[in-house]
């Protein structure tokens, strides 16, 4: 079971080295130490358009580190609660293994205060991991600190630097998040040209754009003054839902309603409905569904929803109209891509993962010795 497992984190690092196999002739450098004054939106330059996946660290060539941090996302995007302890160990052990992605998560995860579930409240070594990938100028990283500033976040809140001003190096960076929001920003000091740029900027992202592709979606619905144009911000929704948005996937019978209001005729079929539901409902952690391949292979076929799902080839079972539906079980799965089908798949041994997380030394890098492993 886990030999198939690793090789999907093989498969996902080779992509995503592929992703940031290119690198920016513009070297960025943020000083945390140095005095940042409140970011004026009514005078303030945008930089060119650019990509974000220039900035992101590479992962560790140690597949186990993706595979911890992986059955950790599907801990809390299932809302596992049972297994939320193995959750926090899996993700640290990631965390030690060089995963930026994982010490986002782990930041993330020391917020949460609860005595519903198990936690470990502590945000100071939240904010630490934070400003561990500032330094390294990871966009997201940028986005959080601005956020959890804003929000007034233990710790966050008495950080010297302005909100505005980890926001807008976000944006900077491409991410979209932080791009998408600047829109609102510009708007709110007339700036309409830029705000448009923005979010333009945000959709044309490769990664992390569901959120990006909802908001520009209503934006346009917002400003379509035809039949034509709804239809285009409608695709920009239909691009959202494949994302992973569950808001996007949530809103299609209103906006449903919507188009029938202004034309008096349907866009989106019943049957195109019914299946996005299908979708929506794999999203939510409350409902389980049945997975024809564990099915046939004599396996419990239901599995819970979870959140955290994204389904790329969305068109394969539901088509954006006009196209004709084609015959389908209510497979998810022919929507997903290979390495998240092989994690929606795998019923994962939490406590065997954990077990060898904790049994793995994780070698420390001597900063004297020119980055290489001490002995």
């Amino acid at each position: 079971m886990f030999a198939s497992i690793r090789k999907y984190c093989v498969l996902f690092k080779a992509v995503f080295v592929c992703l940031i196999g290119f690198v920016s002739s513009e070297v960025f450098s943020f000083d945390l130490k140095a005095v940042h004054k409140e970011i004026i939106f009514t005078q303030v330059t945008m930089p060119a358009c650019g990509d974000q996946t220039q900035y992101l660290p590479a992962l560790p060539k140690d597949s186990r580190a993706e595979l911890y941090y992986e059955a950790a996302r599907k801990i809390l995007g299932q809302n596992d609660d049972a297994h939320f302890k193995h959750m926090y160990i899996l993700v640290d052990k990631a965390t030690q293994m060089g995963h930026w992605k994982a010490k986002l998560m782990m930041a993330n995860l020391y917020l949460r205060n609860t005595h519903n579930n198990y936690s470990d409240y502590n945000p100071s070594k939240a904010k630490k991991y934070v400003l561990e990938l500032i330094e390294k100028n990871v966009p997201e990283a940028f986005y959080v600190m601005g956020q959890y500033k804003l929000n007034g976040m233990p710790e966050f809140v008495k950080d010297p630097i302005p909100a505005s001003v980890y926001l807008f190096e976000a944006a900077k960076l491409n991410y979209p998040k932080a791009l998408a929001d600047m829109y609102d920003t510009f708007m709110s000091v007339g700036r309409a040209k830029e705000a448009k740029n923005t979010l333009a900027c945000a959709v044309k992202q490769k990664q992390d754009t569901a959120s990006s592709l909802y908001k520009m979606a209503n934006v346009l619905e917002e400003q379509a003054t035809t039949e034509q144009l709804l239809i285009e911000a409608f695709k920009f929704l239909y691009n959202a839902a494949k994302m992973g948005s569950y808001d996007a996937i949530d809103s299609f019978p209103n906006k449903e309603k919507y188009f029938e209001q202004q034309y008096n005729k349907a866009f989106f079929s019943k049957e195109f409905l019914a299946r996005i539901r299908v979708f929506q409902d794999a999203m939510n952690s409350f409902y389980t569904h049945e997975d024809p391949y564990r099915k046939s292979k004599g396996i419990d076929p239901k599995v819970k929803g979870n959140i955290y799902l994204t389904f790329p080839r969305l068109e394969a079972v539901v088509p954006f109209p006009p196209s004709v539906l084609p015959e389908w079980k209510e497979d998810i799965s022919i929507a997903l891509d290979p390495p998240s089908l092989t994690i929606y798949r795998t019923d994962l041994n939490y406590d065997q993962l954990v077990k060898e997380a904790t049994a793995i030394k994780v070698e420390q890098l001597n900063p004297k010795a020119g980055g290489k492993k001490d002995n």
